[in-house]
Order: structure tokens, then C-alpha cells, then sequence
């Protein structure tokens, strides 16, 4: 017992004296987004993350709104921690005959993921801003609108012009 302490004594007064230079840097090597293999989903995180889930949602769904509001956040955090990877599965049930809403933002979603380089935080913090300005049964956001939100969620400007070219 006693060669334990004086061991963990001499380790924790020598490991403790050695400073490091330089600064912190974070990982350079970031989850992306991507559309799904079938082509009907968009995929955010790493493809070895180890829990995946796919999330179906739809613009105008106020349960889905909830969902963004109470984990969002959480979401996006385990997405750049490469613990999580999620595959959104944009619907369009809700859609009224004289609006095209749902469609709209389904699709600037898809837009926003189709080259391949859009990092999977900004793309999930675009999906919080869609779902936290959601406009159930009404007209939605413009093309610009769309576009405004993806570049403040950190949407390459490329993909959010294209955005807002509708």
C-alpha cells in the first residue's frame, strides 16, 4: 500500500510539471452532410457514428417543431462529437393545395446537403431555425428567407444563393 501512494505521490508530482506549448486546436476533421444513398434523406454525421437514427419530418409539423426546440441542441452536440449521425427524411403530407411551404423548405434542405461539404452542426442548426420559425398551414419563409437562415447556420454561401434562387 505504501509503494502505491509514494508511487501515485512521485506520478502526480512529476506528470504535473510538464507544460505544454501551442494552443488547443479542434479536430480538423468534421462531420459532414451528404444526401442519402437513396436519395430520399439527407445525412448528417459521420458514417461510423456509433448510435444513427433517421428523423421523418415535415415543415409544418408542430410535433416535429417541438422536437428541434427540446433537442436540437443536443442533437448538434452529438453530432460534432461523432456520437450520433442522423438522417432527416423530409415529408410533405401537410402541404396545402395553394402553398408550397413544405416543399420549399424540404427542398432547400436537400440543396443544402447536395454537394457534400455543408458541416453536419451547420446543417442541424439550419433545421432548428426552419423548425423554430415554423409557419403551420401559412405561406413560410421566402426563397430568401431560406437562404438568410442556411448562411446564419453556417450554409456554404454557394448552396445558400442557390437557395434563394428557389
Amino acid at each position: 500500500m505504501l509503494a502505491l501512494l509514494t508511487g501515485l505521490t512521485l506520478l502526480t508530482a512529476v506528470g504535473c510539471t510538464n507544460q505544454i506549448e501551442g494552443s488547443a486546436q479542434s479536430d480538423p476533421v468534421k462531420p459532414l452532410t451528404q444526401v442519402s444513398e437513396d436519395g430520399f434523406g439527407i445525412h448528417a454525421g459521420f458514417d461510423d457514428a456509433p448510435v444513427q437514427i433517421e428523423i421523418f419530418a415535415e415543415p409544418q409539423c408542430t410535433h416535429c417543431a417541438d422536437l428541434q426546440h427540446d433537442a436540437g441542441e443536443s442533437i448538434r452536440r452529438h453530432i460534432a462529437a461523432g456520437r450520433l449521425a442522423v438522417t432527416y427524411r423530409p415529408m410533405t403530407f401537410l402541404e396545402m393545395s395553394d402553398h408550397t411551404y413544405s416543399e420549399r423548405v424540404s427542398n432547400a434542405l436537400f440543396v443544402a446537403a447536395e454537394d457534400g461539404r455543408t458541416p453536419a452542426v451547420a446543417f442541424q442548426k439550419f433545421v432548428e431555425e426552419l423548425w423554430a420559425d415554423q409557419d403551420p398551414s401559412g405561406k413560410g419563409p421566402t426563397d430568401d428567407e431560406l437562404a438568410e437562415k442556411a448562411r446564419a447556420a453556417g450554409i456554404p454561401d454557394e448552396l445558400a444563393q442557390r437557395i434563394a434562387d428557389g
